[in-house]
């Protein structure tokens, strides 16, 4: 495991979509709702698992040797149409989630993984694989190292969303004080999407630092920084004590070109 031991939505057995949409916005945390699709959590701002396995029928191992996606390497294209093998390994991966069998399900993740990173960006999959992620922890075996090394270095961009995700947005489970810790590594953040990054640095930085964050977030931000902005963006007052930006020139020049983008 790299150093140390959060789309939804990312668990019950009956649910919503945990990752309503694709590319890198996938809807921002819990907390981040109530201000527009945001992420909040500032520590300036004084804030900062049983498994329960899935009643859901199918609607609709792999040696450990996958190998890692360097940093800034380019990311494998997906196929216009899925081939039958591909379409084979992802229904493995998800039959064996919902009939949570814990360690067949991180097996066919690593197979998946290995030959067909890209379907990882699937809704549905990425959904099932937060799901995993709340069962598999509970394991005292060395699954949930297997799993989280194949979302942190196995899966380009889209396994570090997710991770920003368990960690944003399943606060207190095992699984998001597992991504916090895999997150805390440059190396892993690096290999996320620009979106990722610059929401990731900006809901990490002191109050003083997340200006000079604005620019970045305007160019590259999504929904996930949308909303940080927008908390920074209240009216500052004597019994204010959240980090305030109010009517800093450089917020609003980054939350117009959100807007602009069609970000709301």
């Amino acid at each position: 495991m790299q150093p140390g031991p959060a789309w939804g939505l990312w668990l019950v057995a009956v649910r919503g979509p945990v990752f309503p949409s694709i590319p890198a916005a996938d809807k921002a945390s819990a907390d981040e709702v109530g201000m527009g699709r945001a992420a909040g959590g500032d520590p300036d701002r004084g804030s900062s698992s049983d498994p329960s396995p899935s009643s859901k029928t199918p609607p609709k191992p792999a040696p450990w040797s996958i190998p890692a996606i360097v940093p800034g390497a380019p990311e494998p294209e997906a196929p216009a149409v899925p081939s039958p093998e591909q379409r084979e390994a992802t229904k493995l991966f998800m039959d064996r989630v919902r009939r949570n069998d814990l360690k067949g399900s991180v097996s066919a993740l690593e197979d998946l993984a290995a030959k067909y990173p890209w379907a990882l960006k699937d809704r549905d999959v990425k959904e099932e694989v937060v799901e995993l992620s709340q069962r598999v922890t509970a394991l005292q075996t060395d699954e949930p190292d297997r799993m989280f090394a194949v979302l942190s270095s196995k899966s380009g961009s889209v396994g570090i969303d997710i991770l920003y995700y368990l960690s944003t947005s399943k606060g207190g489970s095992r699984a998001s004080k597992m991504a916090d810790e895999y997150l805390r590594d440059p190396d892993v953040v690096r290999r996320g999407s620009e979106a990722m990054r610059i929401a990731w640095e900006l809901r990490q930085a002191k109050c003083d630092d997340k200006k000079a964050l604005f620019p970045r977030a305007g160019e590259h931000g999504d929904v996930r920084t949308l909303g940080q902005l927008q908390l920074l963006n209240r009216r500052c007052g004597r019994r204010n004590r959240s980090c305030c930006y109010e009517n800093d020139p450089d917020l609003d020049a980054a939350l117009d070109q959100l807007k602009a983008r069609g970000l709301r």
